[in-house]
């Protein structure tokens, strides 16, 4: 007797058992991102964003922006990324093209970004651009002097020209840019009368041009967008003003899928979360760059035009031809 009212007693614990659900999120592990920033305390506030909504912790490992890339494409790293957070396109491209990532497969993601923001093969996705801006002195010049990036290899620029080192990410992309749109030979002529222009060598970090340009040491310079914090054409509070030439060069953060990812599905979860919305106005303003999906632009932040409509990474594939250019013309 006493063993059947102990048999069904464990019977009973069995069925209560089976019969309770789990939350989904007890059964994902943290997903691994692999990300480049300077600032290493604003992804992991960032993530508590979607640990407090989901559940789900997101662990942060980080490394120089080359570095996470070659790691993904190796298959370095222990755990391996779920999702890898590149700083530019030619990062992610390469990736892509590597074969180290999987398809993206997100119908949120096609919803919210632009397909121009997006990889062509389905890769990978922007998480947010920044343009490419010509900053300038208004005591010495108008935006109407500046209506392309080429415009600044003409001879009355001559000793008032400033840049930043042809070896950051989106210099590179921009030289590259100018082989896919005007050939090699023509590109290396714009970025030798450039170097002509120079009124100094160029500085080692886009934050030591702008001081410079702000110091008056430099009468025009190429600055990104997130570094100049001049989104408006005009800063009343200096005599520094910025222009956005159109067709408009533009650079991004991405993300992708690691071919690797212990948790795939996971991943993808994860990027639809950074563009949605919500998450695409904090994200954005926080690290100064534009979001990537249009409802959380606004009506007043248009994505800028590029060239004939191009993907944002399609010359990402130029790269080394644009590194090859840049010491051919002197460019450090």
């Amino acid at each position: 007797m006493k063993m059947r009212f102990l048999l069904s007693v464990c019977c009973a614990i069995a069925v209560a058992s089976c019969g309770e659900q789990e939350p989904t999120h007890d059964r994902v592990e943290a997903i691994v991102v692999y990300a480049s920033y300077a600032d290493e305390a604003y992804l992991p506030a960032l993530f508590e964003g979607y640990t407090s909504e989901t559940g789900i912790r997101v662990s942060l490992r980080y490394a120089d922006a080359e570095e996470i890339i070659e790691n993904v494409i190796e298959k370095r790293g222990s755990p391996p990324a779920d999702v890898l957070l590149a700083d530019s396109a030619d990062g992610i491209w390469r990736a892509g093209d590597a074969g180290a990532l999987l398809p993206l497969v997100s119908e949120l993601v096609e919803e919210r970004v632009p397909a121009q923001l997006r990889g062509p093969d389905g890769y990978w996705t922007a998480i947010a651009f920044r343009t490419t801006q010509i900053l300038f002195d208004t005591q010495q010049f108008s935006a109407a002097d500046f209506g392309r990036y080429e415009d600044l290899a003409q001879p009355h620029f001559k000793n008032m020209l400033c840049l930043s080192s042809s070896s950051l990410a989106v210099n590179r992309s921009l030289i590259a840019n100018l082989i896919r749109i005007h050939g090699r030979r023509p590109a290396e002529i714009i970025v030798r009368g450039w170097m002509q222009n120079l009124a100094l060598p160029p500085y080692k970090t886009e934050t030591e041009l702008l001081q410079a340009i702000h110091a008056g040491t430099c009468a025009v310079g190429l600055v990104s967008s997130s570094e100049s914090g001049l989104r408006q054409p005009r800063d009343e509070a200096s005599r520094i003003a910025a222009v956005t030439p159109s067709p408009a060069h533009l650079s991004i953060e991405a993300a992708g899928v690691n071919r690797h990812a212990r948790q795939p599905e996971a991943a993808r979860a994860l990027i639809d979360w950074l563009v949605s919305a919500a998450v695409q106005e904090r994200h954005a303003a926080a690290i100064a760059m534009y979001p990537a999906n249009a409802a959380a632009r606004g009506q007043d932040m248009p994505l800028p035009q590029q060239p004939g409509g191009s993907n944002v990474a399609a010359a990402a594939w130029l790269s080394e031809d644009a590194v090859k250019l840049a010491e051919r013309a002197a460019y450090r």
